[in-house]
């Protein structure tokens, strides 16, 4: 490889990173460790270790000494890429002005929490066993809230027209609302997970995504302190709303004039489904943070 290829390798702090990359691969396998058993020490994704080895990124600076302890290895010959002489060394400063205040190095870690928020949080076998009776508790609130709510539809869709609605505004105050809420609760009942990856409780994150599902609330950071209260809150929000809405419609359009109905059915909707799903979350997020 020629000077000017080497020089395409690095990045903006100066560190070559096929280097990097080839040094870590050429440890671990001394070590007899693969890429997964490696990324299992260190709590990250195993395409993360296939990136460092890549030359496609550099782990975060908190990595570099849990990485080079595994390796057994020190972070200065992480840094070169090489085997140095011991007095060729580098202090934790002197890491951290390598890898600080450059474009690069955003990117990198940000991809590299992303990839962590990715991992998820192991369970004991305790928690395992517990969360099997609460997931059929949840199901039996679930099954029994949508029973409620199909009830309540029911009964407004076959009386509504002599409690003095037209069948229009039945379906446009109950369709718009309950069937999304319930398929949401479906999400909350039974894929929020009891746990998030541990990088949330590093790394301050304002967001949570997971398969088609993505929550994102400036100024709240989840947690694994915060996390059961907002799962637990959201959980009532998603029984509640299906179960009530059928009646505050029914309340409300009773004492709305038609005008400010044909106006303000949208934005009370809309105030429904974002205040129920969202202030729970920032509530509980908040108190617990």
């Amino acid at each position: 490889m020629t000077e000017a290829d080497r020089g395409a390798t690095k990045n903006d702090t100066g560190i070559d990173m096929q280097c990097f990359g080839s040094f870590v691969a050429e440890k671990r396998k001394e070590k007899g460790l693969t890429q997964k058993q490696l990324a299992e020490k260190l709590y990250v994704s195993n395409k993360a270790v296939s990136k460092w080895e890549r030359g496609q990124s550099l782990p975060d600076i908190n990595l570099l000494e849990p990485l080079a302890q595994v390796l057994g290895v020190r972070v200065t010959e992480l840094l070169h890429g090489k085997e140095v002489e011991p007095t060729d060394t580098l202090t934790r400063d002197e890491i951290q002005k390598l890898l600080e205040d450059t474009e690069t190095r955003r990117i990198l870690v940000d991809a590299e929490i992303q990839a962590l928020m990715q991992v998820p949080a192991q369970l004991s076998q305790q928690e395992r066993e517990q969360l099997k009776g609460t997931k059929r508790k949840r199901a039996a609130w679930y099954v029994f809230g949508l029973c409620l709510s199909v009830a309540e539809m029911t009964f407004l869709f076959v009386f509504g027209e002599r409690l003095g609605f037209t069948l229009f505004d039945v379906a446009m105050g109950l369709l718009t609302v309950n069937p999304m809420i319930l398929l949401l609760g479906i999400w909350a009942f039974f894929c929020m997970p009891e746990k998030l990856p541990s990088i949330y409780d590093r790394v301050r994150i304002s967001e949570y995504a997971r398969g088609g599902f993505r929550m994102h609330i400036t100024g709240i950071y989840f947690n694994n302190k915060n996390w059961p209260h907002i799962t637990k809150a959201m959980r009532y929000s998603f029984f509640l709303m299906p179960v009530c809405w059928p009646v505050f419609f029914a309340l409300f359009r009773w004492m709305t004039p038609e005008f400010i109905w044909l106006y303000g059915q949208i934005g009370l909707e809309l105030a429904v489904i974002l205040g129920g799903i969202f202030v729970p979350v920032i509530v509980m997020g908040k108190k617990y943070e």
